[in-house]
């Protein structure tokens, strides 16, 4: 890192450590390692002042440096957390919309249910979004003019929900998701009506405003369908199903024995039948142990499920 000169003497941590120690030795270095560390910046913003300061000043403490050097030293340092930071950013974010993609989403909802699962307390909730008649939009204006309402329905979903608490993910082509911490029911119904309303007022295609529809529903602890990630989004798709069927432009909640979407893989595997009314039951850790290993039996693989449950 700028110590080209150090390979003339060898790269023992010994001889380095002599280097450091001989303050009329670095000043001779200097010039290297300040060519060599311009040479490797690039055109990042700059890092904050005060960062700056900071680091300058923990790095001349520890290893004796001179100011103008260990501010190059600092900046590059900085510039470094600010490239894996971003880079951190574009591995988890979809490119056109600005939002989480869809492998965060499944990382954040997994996480979630782990959580409610683990401590209780309202859970969160789950709220599916599918923009209405968008090939239509696709067809009229241009898979360019598509793209430009995509992200104007997501600059107002950002402004629809909670800041740093619910997490607004792209789950595929013109469908978003929205988990909603510690919120019930009647929270994600009011949250959906609000975001319903506020693109239908604010979003425009070839001079008409651009609708949505919803699905939400709310993780509970005690019913097997709606304590995991898989279920829960089988069930917002089942709610966002109704939504589309029922005329569009509105939102619906997860209700019991409401049929799942015939083309989710949840559905295929579970034949589209209605759910069963299930009763919430308390159940004792030994249950719950039961109830872990006995799922632990269905195969993974769809078909070989499909098997399986068949012979149930």
């Amino acid at each position: 890192m700028g110590l080209g000169r150090f390979e003339q003497y060898g790269n023992s941590e010994k001889t380095k450590n002599l280097f450091f120690e001989n303050r009329m030795v670095f000043v001779a270095l200097e010039k290297d390692i300040s060519d060599e560390i311009a040479m490797e910046e690039d055109e990042m913003d700059e890092p904050n002042p005060q960062d700056i300061e900071t680091e300058t000043r923990k790095i001349m403490k520890e290893n004796g440096l001179s100011e103008s050097v260990a501010r190059k030293f600092a900046i590059k340092d900085l510039k470094q957390k600010m490239r894996l930071a971003s880079a951190k950013r574009m591995a988890v974010t979809d490119n056109l919309m600005g939002i989480f993609n869809q492998r965060e989403f499944f990382s954040r909802i997994e996480g979630e249910c782990n959580r409610a699962n683990r401590y209780g307390g309202k859970g969160f909730g789950l709220i599916m979004i599918d923009i209405d008649h968008f090939k239509n939009v696709n067809d009229t204006l241009g898979h360019l003019g598509g793209d430009q309402v995509l992200k104007e329905v997501a600059k107002i979903l950002k402004k629809s929900i909670r800041n740093n608490v619910d997490i607004l993910c792209r789950y595929g082509g013109e469908e978003m998701m929205i988990i909603m911490p510690e919120t019930d029911k009647e929270g994600l119904a009011m949250a959906s009506e609000k975001i319903r309303r506020a693109i239908e007022e604010n979003v425009m295609a070839g001079g008409k405003p651009v609708t949505v529809s919803l699905g939400y529903v709310q993780f509970d602890k005690k019913i097997q369908d709606l304590n995991n990630p898989k279920g829960l989004i089988a069930r917002a798709d089942a709610a966002l199903y109704k939504s589309k069927n029922t005329g569009r432009n509105r939102s619906t909640g997860f209700e019991d024995r409401m049929p799942l979407n015939p083309k989710s893989q949840i559905a295929q595997i579970e034949g589209g039948s209605p759910l069963a009314t299930v009763e919430k039951v308390e159940l004792s850790p030994k249950e719950l142990e039961d109830l872990e290993k006995a799922r632990s039996l269905i195969p993974k693989d769809p078909k070989k499920r499909a098997e399986f449950i068949s012979r149930l």
